[in-house]
């Protein structure tokens, strides 16, 4: 009922919100944070109507009506539509290559992609991909729009607090007194003998990390010297700062430990730098692990120093990328398809012997090399963007804001790494900073080379007064 119910919920939005950019805000914003979990219609053809697809779908369609002309004036550029299209042509590859069924011990057969999935591969990536995407980059590209989506954002964040007050005392209970059911297994509640809140998103972990995201924005927001309803801004992110202390999970904190002092600190073009070294570590990540030249055990040995549930949570990931990659390469271009046919298996019992966890993981054997450099090309390529072109954006507050979206969309595309993609936010994000750069950096025109002169003006003949000329007459 929930899910049939934000139809028209999300047409009455856009009738009473104005402008209209603030109802996408408001609409992609509480739909992550509000809409039930797991639950979705199945219906042949199409991809699951679940929380994720409906939000972009009825955020997407009545923007055509109330936001035509800016949809038809957005320029994304070159590289974002070869990205684009290279999904579509991987969505197709994924069902040619992946026709042939598995057998598996004695009784176990995995069933063959069919050729009509492709097109269901295509419109689920139109929703979770390009939608957000696009319409960050079109809707949010400009001052008061960029601010808006960011307020949003820790509105939403605020909205969010008292919530997981409450379940850090109560447990997370929210989303089964709402909808009648816990959306993830009970055993990932608990850490270090605490509650980890899940309010109404999939796993604590997503919880976490929209909190880091609010406050990262927010500490971006008091620096600029925005306000909110005439607010300061700074003790808003401290609050959400200290709710994401309590809420048990070390690596969004650790993220927002480290990101804070720079976008406090920093200028926006090192900032959009650090972000750079991010999101390149993002991209080698498959080759690292591949070659081995990723410090896992490091790694390991750090987090023994803190807890042996995280030393052990950690080597348990590597080791299931190290079955799982292993798995990938027998189909490098394409993947494997997806459904179950991602997952390793022991061949003489038919048993699923592998957990994925992080999204970079299943992206890779599902939809193979290519399918990677697609999906997380979009997440990069506009902080490598906006690097370039921080320069040319004359409003010194423009360019705090940019950096801080550019280190908030590092950070969500590095949470990529160990954990899945929960919301459509990272897509949101990244969509919402390229369009910002291209259209904040169109106010200045580019500088003149340095070997380039100024020609003199020319001097310019007047005609003298009419007394004057009587006169010398």
């Amino acid at each position: 009922m929930a899910l049939l119910l934000w139809i028209p919920f999300s047409v009455a939005v856009f009738a009473f919100l104005k402008p209209a950019h603030r109802a996408v805000a408001f609409l992609l914003v509480a739909a992550a944070l509000f809409l039930p979990e797991l639950e979705f219609f199945d219906i042949k053809l199409l991809p699951n109507l679940n929380k994720k697809t409906v939000a972009c779908a009825w955020v997407f369609i009545p923007a055509l009506f109330w936001c035509s002309g800016k949809l038809k004036r957005a320029s994304l550029g070159a590289v974002p539509w070869m990205l684009f299209g290279l999904m579509a042509l991987v969505d197709i590859g994924r069902a040619v290559t992946n026709q042939d069924p598995l057998v598996l011990g004695h009784n176990t057969v995995i069933p063959p992609i069919l050729l009509h999935t492709g097109l269901t591969f295509i419109m689920e990536d139109f929703l979770l991909v390009f939608v957000p995407f696009f319409l960050g980059a079109a809707l949010f590209s400009e001052r008061e729009s960029l601010r808006d989506l960011m307020k949003a954002f820790v509105l939403g964040g605020l909205a969010y607090l008292p919530l997981v007050v409450a379940e850090l005392k109560l447990s997370p209970q929210l989303h089964a007194w709402v909808y009648g059911y816990h959306q993830h297994s009970w055993l990932q509640v608990l850490r270090d003998g605490a509650y980890r809140p899940m309010v109404f998103m999939h796993h604590g972990l997503a919880c976490a990390l929209f909190m880091a995201t609010t406050a990262l924005l927010a500490f971006g927001l008091a620096r600029a010297r925005d306000k909110i309803r005439g607010f300061s801004v700074l003790p808003m992110a401290a609050a959400l700062a200290i709710v994401l202390a309590l809420s048990h999970s070390l690596g969004s904190l650790v993220f927002l430990v480290a990101l804070v002092p720079m976008v406090l600190l920093l200028p926006p073009r090192m900032q959009l730098r650090v972000a750079v070294l991010l999101g390149a570590l993002v991209m080698l990540y498959p080759m690292l692990r591949a070659y081995d030249l990723f410090p896992t055990k490091m790694l390991v040995n750090w987090a023994h120093s803190i807890s042996e549930d995280r030393a052990g949570s950690i080597a348990f990931r590597f080791f299931n990328e190290d079955q799982a990659l292993k798995h990938a390469f027998e189909r490098p271009i394409f993947g494997w398809g997806g459904f179950d046919r991602i997952f390793v298996y022991n061949k003489q019992t038919g048993e699923d012997v592998s957990t994925f966890d992080g999204a970079w993981l299943i992206t890779y054997c599902a939809s193979g090399v290519l399918g990677f450099i697609a999906r997380f090309g979009l997440l990069t390529y506009p902080i490598w963007r906006a690097s370039r072109r921080v320069k040319r954006i004359p409003n010194r507050s423009d360019q705090i804001l940019v950096a801080c979206v550019g280190l908030t969309t590092a950070m969500v595309s590095v949470d990529l790494l160990p954990n899945g993609m929960f919301t459509y936010f990272p897509h949101l994000l990244a969509g919402v900073l390229l369009g910002a750069t291209r259209e904040l950096s169109r106010r200045e025109s580019a500088p003149l080379p340095a070997h380039a002169s100024v020609p003199p003006p020319r001097a310019r003949s007047v005609r003298p007064p009419v007394a004057a000329r009587a006169a010398r007459g």
